[in-house]
């Protein structure tokens, strides 16, 4: 139960979903749903169709609530890039609070640039000894 209860919350935070996110996740929830975005976000997915596909990405369970509850015949998982973002740069600056990660880390971590870390932290450009090093490194 507290594992819908912080699905709710997120849902709460972060509403409207694109295409038919919202009505997936209120089926199979957001972890799942965000599994399948992650793997076919942008296009459709046909349920009945595309079974095994949806075991592979959500599992036996979740793939049988989602075609119990679904009436319809095709269903678009959207790309969210944005809610994606919004979500991956909060997660970067709470890390970054923490005091365990540097810029440095993060970039790695998010397989981004370090500037666009500091971009995300509200940094407008990394300190002037990593960028001289850089150069001097050339």
């Amino acid at each position: 139960m507290a594992e819908n209860n912080n699905e709710n919350q997120d849902r709460a935070n972060y509403p409207n979903y694109p295409g038919d996110l919202d009505y997936i996740i209120e089926i199979i929830g957001l972890e799942s749903a965000m599994k399948m975005v992650g793997e076919i976000g942008g296009t459709f997915l046909r349920p009945k169709a595309d079974h095994d596909l949806l075991v592979r990405m959500i599992g036996e369970a979740k793939a049988g609530e989602l075609l119990k509850e679904n009436g319809r015949e095709w269903l678009r998982v959207p790309k969210c890039d944005r809610q994606t973002r919004m979500i991956r740069d909060e997660q970067i600056r709470a890390l970054y609070d923490t005091g365990e990660y540097t810029a440095l880390s993060l970039a790695r971590k998010f397989h981004l640039t370090d500037r666009r870390i500091f971009d995300i932290l509200g940094q407008a450009s990394a300190p002037r000894h990593v960028q001289t090093a850089f150069f001097l490194m050339r």
